[in-house]
């Protein structure tokens, strides 16, 4: 309530200051806290609003102009967007308190412009303004990560590479999990796959149930040599997300693909392991959940991957065999070790009702939803 007030106190002053050459101190704080409340909330039209009295009030101050160009952007309206940057480039810093964000320097006008042109796919004017901004201000490391994403949509896999790690080493936390696989294929194609693997997997600490994430990583683990891993990534992109998603297929047949390879090396230590996985799911999906849990059983003993996978299956066949409190116990054991994965908690629900637990199964699954409302399982038009 406190921040709105100031934002509406803000705007009174504006109007009582208007025509002003230097803003009272006052007044223009009481502003600046309200618009960059506003520009973090991402209340746009709200920000939009403060913004555009703010420059009418003092119209030769660059902030209320950069402003007015981060509201525009927010709102997708490219073209306000440049053209409020544009005029920031030639208008004045001020010298009063808060002291102006890198996002409201001299050097923002570049980046602010710089992004609406590459959000318009306009790469050959937007990445000489992007690294500049870089560049000038080298601590900054939104703009290090805009130029990565830019350089790396427009193709220059080596300058994507460059500029997010000069944005990671800055701060480690910026960015999405988008922008890490990005870095991760910029630096897989100079292979560096480790590096790659590695944010990769940084990216799924951040976002587990992001599409194509798993898929990613399975493809990373595929051309470093470890299809065991590699398997159960493509498995997991089509657990998590399924069959008729993007990368659904795909993985589908990746996963496929690792086996009929290994079908070709007769010594291979994955193949016993990933063989016991295959024939098990066919088992599952002909019925056979009794032959499929003794086969699910058998590769979660041998199974040295990361993923839960193997024990997933097993509690699957479990349930699918009558066995609900089977399920329910490896599932218990399979949520102690990952307490958010999505598919277990669903399952678990499934078991719980099965033992006439209606209360507790139903918070599981509101758990579940909470945390990846877009989980196919959830979804009934996506069901069968």
């Amino acid at each position: 309530m406190r921040r709105l007030l100031l934002g509406i106190t803000a705007i009174a002053s504006l109007l009582a200051d208007a025509g002003a050459h230097q803003p009272e101190a006052p007044a223009f704080s009481d502003y600046v806290e309200a618009v960059r409340t506003a520009l973090d909330a991402e209340e746009w039209d709200r920000a939009l609003l403060l913004a555009q009295r703010a420059h009418a009030a003092w119209p030769e101050l660059r902030r209320p102009l950069l402003h007015v160009a981060a509201a525009q952007l927010g709102s997708d309206a490219w073209g306000p967007a440049i053209t409020a940057a544009r005029e920031a480039r030639s208008a004045r810093d001020d010298d009063l308190l808060p002291a102006a964000r890198a996002d409201e320097s001299a050097d923002a006008a570049d980046y602010w412009e710089g992004v609406a042109l590459y959000e318009t796919q306009r790469y050959d004017e937007a990445l000489p303004l992007l690294r500049r901004a870089a560049e000038k201000r080298p601590d900054w490391a939104e703009a290090w990560r805009a130029l990565g994403e830019a350089t790396f949509v427009a193709g220059d896999m080596d300058a994507a590479a460059a500029a997010y790690s000069a944005a990671f080493r800055t701060d480690g936390r910026i960015g999405t999990a988008r922008d890490l696989t990005y870095y991760a294929e910029a630096t897989a194609a100079a292979g560096d796959l480790e590096s790659a693997v590695a944010a990769v997997q940084e990216a799924l600490q951040r976002d587990p149930y992001e599409p194509g994430l798993h898929a990613s990583l399975a493809n990373l683990l595929r051309r470093e040599g470890d299809v065991n891993e590699a398997y159960y990534h493509f498995t997991l992109e089509t657990l998590l997300q399924g069959t008729d998603s993007r990368f659904g297929m795909t993985s589908l047949n990746a996963a496929a693909d690792i086996l009929e390879n290994l079908r070709q090396i007769e010594e291979s230590p994955e193949r016993h392991e990933l063989f016991l996985i295959s024939t098990g799911l066919a088992h599952l999906r002909d019925g056979k959940a009794h032959t499929a849990a003794h086969s699910f059983e058998h590769a979660a003993r041998v199974t040295r991957s990361a993923t839960p996978v193997p024990q997933l299956l097993l509690a699957e066949a479990f349930l699918r065999s009558g066995n609900a409190e089977a399920a329910r116990l490896q599932l218990r054991r399979v949520l102690e070790l990952e307490p958010d994965f999505v598919p277990a908690l669903v399952l678990l629900a499934e078991a719980l009702r099965a033992l006439g637990d209606a209360e507790q199964a139903q918070i599981t699954v509101e758990r579940a939803y909470s945390l990846f409302p877009d989980y196919w399982k959830l979804d009934p038009s996506r069901q069968g």
